[in-house]
């Protein structure tokens, strides 16, 4: 796992933890990442730009986005603007950079405690001398957007040939990707694009 500077940089410190437990498979939480229109319908953004890559066990995902909502004041800068950069390690560990408002980091570990069943643990790390106040509503609004999604993780059921349409993400490329960290053979079907 490579060094999270944030972690033992002296000019940050740890300000928080939050810990849930939800009914679902580690790989639905990453899944999540590369389906685009969620990011509109469940937790309204105006997404600008998104793109995916891996390297091996490595993933990274960039998304700029604008939100005009009320809540979303508290996260973006003057302009409504803010970004995110995730960077996952392997099938449980991702680490989370998000900038708007203020610089905040969060890295996020995902632990099965039963079948369909995992914990997820943020812990957020601030440049040292950030306002209190506005570390809690940031770091707030960043829970929210995971909390939005538990509801879809709790009930969603996986299909090895989903049911796509235009603009749903390349779900074939993260599960290719996503089937390093099995010790079985994982089949990924394509399906075309839909019509």
């Amino acid at each position: 796992i490579p060094k999270i500077d944030e972690v033992s940089d002296e000019g940050y410190t740890l300000y928080g933890e939050k810990r849930w437990e939800v009914n679902t498979h580690l790989q639905e939480v990453f899944e999540n990442a590369i389906d685009v229109p969620h990011f509109v319908v469940v937790h309204g953004m105006d997404v600008k730009r998104t793109t995916w890559k891996t390297d091996g066990p490595f993933g990274a995902l960039e998304l700029d986005m604008r939100r005009d909502d009320d809540q979303a004041a508290v996260q973006v800068n003057k302009d409504q603007e803010s970004w995110i950069r995730s960077f996952v390690y392997g099938p449980g560990l991702s680490l989370t950079r998000v900038s708007g408002s203020m610089k905040g980091v969060s890295v996020q570990t995902l632990t099965p405690i039963a079948e369909e069943k995992i914990e997820i643990r943020h812990r957020y790390y601030v440049e040292k001398g950030a306002e209190n106040d506005k570390m809690t509503e940031f770091f707030d609004f960043y829970a929210l957007d995971w909390i939005r999604d538990f509801d879809l993780w709790n009930t969603k059921m996986y299909r090895p040939v989903p049911q796509l349409t235009d603009g749903d993400g390349d779900v074939g490329k993260f599960r290719r990707w996503y089937s390093q960290f099995y010790s079985h053979e994982v089949v990924v079907v394509d399906q075309p694009a839909a019509e």
